[in-house]
């Protein structure tokens, strides 16, 4: 289930377990009215955390209007934090799509959907030392992946001589 994720993630951009719970709420019900559009997309899932981060940015506005001005955190830092996450986690999902698919379908059931090792073991019907090992594998590819991602963000553009 998407769910715990999607909480997970509500809950960082909202600083507030109720709000989260609202979000989730409203974008899965938002989600339901565009079913139809589910299927057809290739990503259904990015669809939906895009849906959820753009309702938590659309209750942060609300209560932001609602909280007195001494009491309101300086929106312009959490933006560029609530930008910063957003674009690691763009990293994160292209580096988990260029894995083996069963790599990220280990990663996907262990991590998105929280099953124990146990448990996705019996799903893939795989030894459970089989998927700790491919785990380890996978994640050993994404630090690798991750790393060189961030090394070239970092590195000062040089202009190309002509």
């Amino acid at each position: 289930s998407l769910q715990p994720a999607m909480r997970r993630i509500a809950e960082q951009l909202l600083h507030d377990p109720e709000l989260a719970t609202d979000a989730v709420q409203e974008t899965f019900a938002k989600l339901w009215h565009k079913r139809w559009r589910l299927s057809l997309m290739k990503n259904p899932q990015g669809f939906a955390i895009t849906t959820l981060k753009n309702q938590c940015v659309s209750i942060a506005r609300h209560q932001k209007h609602l909280a007195p001005l001494e009491d309101s955190p300086p929106m312009e830092d959490d933006l560029n934090e609530t930008l910063a996450k957003e674009q690691q986690l763009q990293q994160l999902e292209e580096a988990i799509l260029s894995l083996p698919p069963l790599h990220q379908q280990i990663i996907r059931l262990r991590y998105v959907e929280q099953l124990s090792t146990r448990e996705v073991a019996e799903r893939l019907q795989m030894s459970e030392t089989n998927v700790n090992t491919t785990m380890s594998r996978a994640k050993e590819k994404l630090r690798v992946l991750l790393t060189d991602a961030d090394n070239q963000n970092k590195k000062p553009s040089t202009p190309n001589p002509q």
